[in-house]
């Protein structure tokens, strides 16, 4: 016997929302779901940020400063 599709809904439901942490965006100030912590998405980014270096390297154009 198959379980109803509201029952399967409602538990898949609360799986999602069970993932994450509930965080607050220091930006927009709207609450978002993160399943990494701040510490993590820093050193993501950072590891990023040398990757572009690497490819890119460093553009020292005036025009692309801000004023």
């Amino acid at each position: 016997m198959h379980a109803p599709l509201y029952i399967v809904s409602v538990l898949c439901a609360a799986l999602l929302a069970a993932c994450g942490s509930q965080i607050v965006n220091p930006v927009t100030g709207e609450s978002e779901r993160s399943v990494m912590s701040e510490e993590r998405e820093i050193a993501e980014g950072q590891k990023a940020h040398h990757q572009v270096l690497q490819e890119y390297g460093v553009v020292d154009n005036p025009s692309c400063r801000p004023m």
